[in-house]
């Protein structure tokens, strides 16, 4: 089990609400991490203001927020006591709530998209990790989705929420790979085999791309799914000797996005699902990272251009960029 509920909330205060950030299902707040006040934690902005706000309370360290799917609170993962565990937090109440409180480590949250259900991983330090899933917040409860000794990595939900596509590390059974969970029944599916990792699906169900490492290099693959099984090989979209990462499947279908450092540093670009039209979108010396795609297919990403980690978006082409986030602190981790 990943823990039990506290039965008492921890009592936070907001520094300041953020006005008219009660969702971010309108796609116009953003929830990242920043350490702006000497340790890190979950602050909310806006394309177009220039205000930021703070979630959490000082003292408090948290980091890797996930907006709802309903937009009404954020799940985060923090640390008070020297141990990583799941919070989550309405906007514009003043109250966390500690959902797990367990001597491992919790990592990568994923809402379900009806917003039921968290999928995270339980990570005892120095021994495995593997994916577990909650399906009552309120209890604390969470069950195991696999059976294998080999650690379980990146891992996302399929757009009607019946699967979760999921990475299997190297050094242990089964062998390294993705695999496709049903939560809700017992079905567990080999997608590929392979250094595979960082899943993204593509519109209605029907695909997803990943980073791997099969060509000694890590390059962004498509595999199309038929009936829950592969429809086919995987098809190769980068071919360089660059390392090519963290693909991102736009809301709409027509654009991937992913990092690659093929022309010296860190920058992000975007492609077709076929591997046409590959644009590079920034350009600069600095480092590029943390991609997240709003619900009207704006692109938010990470750059150290100004000289610390900052929050920008754009368009899929490149056009209107924004600094959303304006200060010499580190902010990281952006989430629509």
């Amino acid at each position: 089990m990943a823990g039990r509920k506290l039965a008492a909330s921890l009592i936070v205060t907001l520094v300041a609400l953020f006005v008219g950030a009660a969702c971010s299902s309108d796609s116009q707040t953003i929830a990242f991490t920043s350490d702006r006040n000497g340790t890190s934690g979950i602050y909310l902005a806006s394309p177009g203001s220039e205000s930021v706000s703070s979630l959490t309370a000082p003292g408090l360290t948290a980091f890797s927020p996930r907006w709802s799917p309903d937009g009404r609170q954020v799940a985060f993962l923090a640390s008070n006591d020297g141990v990583v565990d799941i919070f989550v937090q309405e906007v514009g109440v003043t109250e966390a709530t500690r959902v797990t409180d367990t001597p491992q480590e919790e990592k990568r949250l994923r809402w379900s998209p009806d917003g039921k259900t968290l999928a995270f991983l339980v990570d005892v330090p120095g021994v495995s990790q593997h994916l577990h899933v909650m399906d009552d917040l309120k209890s604390g409860q969470s069950r195991r989705l696999t059976a294998g000794a080999a650690s379980e990595s990146d891992h996302a939900w399929s757009e009607d929420g019946k699967r979760l596509a999921f990475a299997v590390l190297e050094g242990g059974n089964p062998s390294p790979g993705l695999f496709l969970r049903n939560p809700s029944g017992v079905n567990e599916v080999r997608l590929t085999l392979g250094l595979d990792a960082a899943p993204a699906w593509g519109p209605n169900d029907g695909a997803v791309v990943f980073q791997s490492m099969r060509d000694e290099n890590d390059e962004i693959y498509r595999l199309d799914l038929r009936n829950d099984a592969p429809d086919g090989e995987p098809v190769r979209l980068t071919d360089n000797p660059a390392s090519d990462h963290s693909p991102a499947w736009s809301p709409d279908g027509k654009w991937v996005a992913f990092i690659s450092d093929r022309d010296g540093n860190q920058e992000v670009y975007v492609m077709t699902p076929d591997g046409t039209e590959l644009t590079r979108l920034s350009f600069n010396t600095a480092e590029e990272q943390d991609l997240a795609w709003s619900a009207d297919n704006r692109l938010a990403f990470v750059s150290d251009v100004n000289g610390s980690d900052d929050v920008f978006i754009m368009d899929p082409n490149g056009m209107n960029q924004e600094r959303i986030t304006l200060s010499m602190a580190q902010d990281w981790e952006p989430h629509w």
